[in-house]
């Protein structure tokens, strides 16, 4: 739940203007918080910090700390922390890492993502943002005539600027085409993502960036990943990991270990390091959660493993009220971050205030070549300018629904591939690794719950082993030779046991009702045929032509996933009609009468931008009958 805020106004302003801000910023988020949070706070009348959080938060590393005419608030915690600040008391390491990345900038390459640090210095009323290397912590930026706003969530910074909540359209063309923003955009107008390993400096000397390139890092470190020094490097930083999240957080972390690459390798670390853990298989498809036992019976004693269904099972979403208002109350807590696949299980109703971290093994990727073509090596063999080409048409075949989204959406999609994989090239990277940078700068960045809620710890994040991910041949990341040989080398009992995989079968099998056979299907029906709001992002001929197939009882493949999409969009003008303290737009049907409103809608209007008169009101539920969309037509607009 832990929301930072830093502002910065072009002139210095009345006490009681940042008072109003403030409040404006807690009557959106109290309900969603559902606690009453620690509120810290510093700075004057042009720049200042805000920090809301869980005042029972049980991790050792100081959120908010302030010594000397100092304070520096940190999202997450920067593992490898010890390597820049040394081993004095934790209570001050957040000053002491502060410190050193003000001398040495490039020692941001040492820390795990992910974290944001802010600083705020009082003597000079000045302010310090860092993102991490990968830019996983997440810090947005909305900037006025009068003041720019930054914040871990986007709303945060619209409510305390008083500007009125509007759909980007540029990342909604990309969502519809691919499911996230992309790039550095939100899905607010005048709200953007801070790139990676990006330093902004304001004070009254004005605003200055700086940013340390990951890729810099990860070329240099383009070494040969198998050998015994490097293995022994990557080891010792992974257990140095697990051992970190033994010191900050106490009791027994739970780690999910499926069949897999990713889960294995971090359960070794922990293992390796002699941490106490509990482990959890989600039982998704048929003898996985065997595999997983049978890893753990090859330990020497006994750990406790239980088995799980996963969120999402078959008929576990019991929503009565419907996709749409699912929709709605998914962007209420995740401000439209995170992708439609999230409309198939119900959106939690309280920000998630967690009490113990969430290990996961993202990162891993780097290593097993999940996004390779599978003509990867024919296409490495072409001329530089021609393969560069046939990795952006392969990423966009791959992440863009070929049926649905407009032409204008699958045009934005590319274009920003083809961005992604040009700076790789300005870095030499123009063989299969452009494809994992382009998993690093664009999915893993901005792709769903990455970075969302604190106490989110990857440890396969650690340099060393992000940099011999990067040193891997093609052959050798799709044979997954790096986390084999790590895995054996940390727990040396789980040599030669081979990788669960799925069968294609079990891949493919819907684990939730369709779309379509929910109560709320005519209301689905409604939204389709009122498609032409979002014409710039879908071919509104061919979502309708789609949506009467699959009520026929023929659908594709992919058909739920873009009508998914369609839904997505109509809850995220219901949530910014919430925002900006309006009704909700009218709908065409009202066969599936949605559920009550969530908590966060009953706010007060944002600033004096939010107040409607009522012909208004009547004038856009008119735009939205028959009668309505011949007229426009009809003007030409």
């Amino acid at each position: 739940m832990r929301t930072l805020l830093a502002f910065s106004f072009r002139a210095p302003v009345p006490d009681e203007t940042v008072e109003a801000a403030v409040r404006r910023v807690e009557e959106w988020y109290r309900p969603l918080w559902g606690l009453e949070p620690r509120t810290d706070r510093c700075g004057g009348s042009s720049r200042g910090l805000v920090m809301w959080s869980d005042p029972q938060d049980p991790c050792r590393w100081p959120g908010w700390v302030a010594a000397d005419g100092r304070t520096v608030a940190t999202l997450h915690v920067p593992l490898g922390h010890e390597r820049l600040g040394g081993d004095g008391p934790l209570a001050e390491a957040p000053l002491r890492l502060a410190d050193r990345l003000r001398e040495r900038p490039d020692q941001l390459r040492a820390l795990t993502p992910p974290f944001v640090l802010a600083t705020y210095d009082e003597t000079a009323a000045a302010l310090t943002l860092q993102t991490d290397l990968f830019g996983l912590g997440r810090l947005f930026e909305l900037e006025t005539e009068d003041l720019v706003v930054w914040s871990n969530r986007p709303v945060a910074a619209l409510r305390f600027a008083g500007v009125r909540a509007e759909a980007d359209p540029l990342a909604w063309r990309r969502m519809a085409g691919c499911d996230w923003p992309m790039g550095s955009a939100s899905p607010y107008e005048g709200v953007r993502a801070v790139g990676a390993g990006t330093r902004i400096e304001v004070g009254a000397a004005g605003r200055r960036s700086s940013t340390v390139d990951v890729l810099d890092s990860v070329v240099r470190g383009r070494r040969e990943p198998l050998g015994d020094a490097s293995l022994s490097a990557t080891a010792a930083a992974l257990t140095a990991a697990a051992s970190s999240v033994a010191v900050l957080w106490p009791g027994v972390p739970t780690l999910s270990l499926s069949g897999g690459r990713d889960s294995r390798l971090v359960a070794a670390a922990f293992l390796a390091a002699g941490v106490r853990v509990r482990f959890t298989t989600y039982a998704g498809a048929a003898g996985e959660a065997g595999t997983a036992a049978g890893l753990l019976a090859l330990l020497p004693g006994p750990v406790e493993h239980r088995v799980a269904e996963p969120t999402g099972a078959a008929g576990s979403v019991r929503d009565e009220r419907g996709p749409l208002a699912r929709a709605r109350q998914w962007h209420d807590m995740t401000e439209g971050l995170r992708p439609a696949l999230y409309l198939r299980g119900p959106a939690p109703r309280r920000l998630p205030a967690h009490r113990r971290p969430l290990v996961c093994g993202v990162g891993g990727e780097f290593g097993h070549a999940p996004g390779y073509p599978d003509d990867v090596e024919e296409i490495e063999r072409l001329p530089h300018d021609r393969r560069l080409d046939a990795f952006t048409r392969s990423l966009h075949a791959k992440i863009t629904l070929p049926s649905g989204p407009s032409l204008a959406a699958k045009q934005a999609v590319t274009d920003q591939i083809a961005a992604v994989l040009e700076h790789a090239a300005a870095h030499d990277v123009t063989d299969a690794k452009a494809l994992d940078w382009f998993y690093a700068d664009e999915r893993l960045r901005r792709w769903g719950m990455t970075g969302e809620s604190t106490g989110r710890v990857m440890p396969l994040l650690v340099p060393e082993l992000v940099e011999a991910c990067f040193g891997l041949t093609t052959a050798q990341s799709r044979d997954s030779a790096l986390h084999t040989a790590l895995i054996e080398r940390l727990v040396p009992a789980w040599a030669g046991v081979p990788y669960f995989t799925a069968t294609l079968r079990e891949r493919s099998q819907p684990s939730h009702r369709r779309l379509w056979d929910e109560s709320g299907a005519d209301l689905v029906g409604g939204l389709v045929e009122d498609a032409d709001d979002w014409s710039d992002g879908f071919d509104t001929t061919r979502v309708r032509a789609i949506w009467r197939r699959v009520r026929q009882g023929r659908p594709a493949a992919r058909d739920e996933l873009l009508l998914q999409r369609v839904v997505w969009r109509a809850g995220f003008s219901d949530h910014l009609a919430a925002v900006n303290g309006e009704e909700p737009p009218a709908r065409s049907s009202s066969s599936s009468a949605p559920g009550p409103r969530p908590l966060a809608a009953r706010v007060r209007p944002v600033h004096a931008l939010a107040v409607r008169a009522n012909d208004v009101v009547l004038a856009r539920r008119l735009a939205r009958t028959a009668l309505g969309r011949r007229l426009r037509g009809l003007l030409g607009v």
